[in-house]
Order: C-alpha cells, then sequence, then structure tokens
C-alpha cells in the first residue's frame, strides 16, 4: 500500500488524495473528448475499440475484465480455430482445383462469442488468391460461407488490408480490436434472416 500512496509519506495517516490516484479513474468514452475528431481514428482508433465494452467502469475493474474476456477469448479460439482447420482440409481435399492452398486470418467474434468470421485467402490451381469468408454460429454443428461480399480476386499482400477494408466499410473495426462488439453489424449483415433463412450465410 505504501508504493501505491495509501498513506501519506512518513506517516500511517490515510492519503485522502489515494482515491483520486490512476486506480479509481474510470474508462473514459473517447468520442466526447474534445481531441476525438483530431486523435479519433489514428492515435485512439484501437483505444476506443478496445475500451467499448467498459466505458463507466472503474480502471481496475476494467483492467481485470479485460484479463478474464483474454482468457476466454483465448480458450474459445482453442476450441473453434481446428473446426475451421477440419473444414478447410477437406475443402481442399474435395475441391483441389479451386483450393489448392488456404491461407487463414485471425477469428472475428463478438465478446459472447455467439458467432465467429474467418477470413480465408484460397488459391486455385493456376495460381489466382480468392479472398473469402465462413462463419460458424456458436450452438451448430454447420459451417456456413458468409456472401454479403462476393468472393475476390486480390494479391497475396492485400489479405489483411482488404479484410479490413471491406468489414470496416460495415462497421468500425480493425485486427487490434479484442472483439466485434457491434450487434447491428453481426444483426444485419451477418446473421439477418428472411423466412426464418439466412439472408448473407450459405450453408456447406
Amino acid at each position: 500500500m505504501a508504493s501505491l500512496n495509501f498513506f501519506k509519506e512518513n506517516s500511517t495517516e490515510h492519503n485522502s488524495d489515494f482515491w483520486e490516484t490512476e486506480l479509481f479513474a474510470k474508462v473514459v468514452d473517447l468520442k466526447k473528448d474534445p481531441e476525438w475528431d483530431k486523435y479519433g481514428e489514428t492515435i485512439w482508433e484501437s483505444d476506443e475499440l478496445n475500451n467499448r465494452p467498459y466505458i463507466g467502469e472503474y480502471e481496475i475493474v476494467a483492467n481485470t475484465l479485460r484479463i478474464e474476456a483474454e482468457e476466454e477469448n483465448a480458450k474459445f479460439y482453442e476450441t473453434t480455430e481446428p473446426r475451421y482447420s477440419e473444414f478447410y482440409s477437406k475443402l481442399k481435399s474435395t475441391n483441389p482445383k479451386e483450393f489448392t492452398n488456404i491461407s487463414v486470418h485471425s477469428l472475428v467474434f463478438p465478446i459472447d462469442r455467439s458467432v465467429t468470421i474467418n477470413p480465408i485467402l484460397a488459391t486455385d490451381n493456376k495460381g489466382k488468391k480468392t479472398l473469402r469468408y465462413y462463419v460458424i454460429v456458436n450452438g451448430s454443428s454447420d459451417i456456413y460461407e458468409w456472401t454479403y461480399f462476393q468472393p475476390k480476386e486480390i494479391p497475396e499482400d492485400e489479405f489483411g488490408n482488404q479484410v479490413i477494408e471491406q468489414i470496416g466499410s460495415l462497421t468500425n473495426w480493425n485486427f487490434s480490436a479484442d472483439n466485434l462488439n457491434d450487434s447491428e453489424f453481426w444483426n444485419n449483415y451477418v446473421l439477418k434472416k428472411a423466412n426464418d433463412v439466412y439472408v448473407y450465410l450459405n450453408k456447406l
């Protein structure tokens, strides 16, 4: 406690300033900062994305929640990624002309881990590289292709940038975000249904 200035210097008397330290600061909404227009889309963008679920919480509480979320994300990754890997192995074996090779990117999912998107770069037997997306809905054994964006031929070195550009055209997101927590994105562009059938998910 001494290192945190809980007591006044060289005293056993409580230091009232202790409660004004960063430990008891609250997570602020960066979008309300007067300098948001100056720094919001550059320096602060990643912080704003990752702070959004914790706005209003004490920093000391938010830090604990962040650590717990990171641990749960890691566990979720360990159980979900192998399902995609198994599916991609089948794609390559059943359709080797279209899927001669598959490069995968990070999983994209909300903090409730109810659904994931996995961007891939599929290389066919002629060397053409195509950006595609696959989806797993938690609780389902099915895998879907996300069809909101049609498969797009791109150079390999544009893989990550193109994913950010496409998903970023629908919501504020990039790969530095711990989770994609925009419910409107998931509900309107991924899980949207008409007559109880997914509009943008093609079951495979």
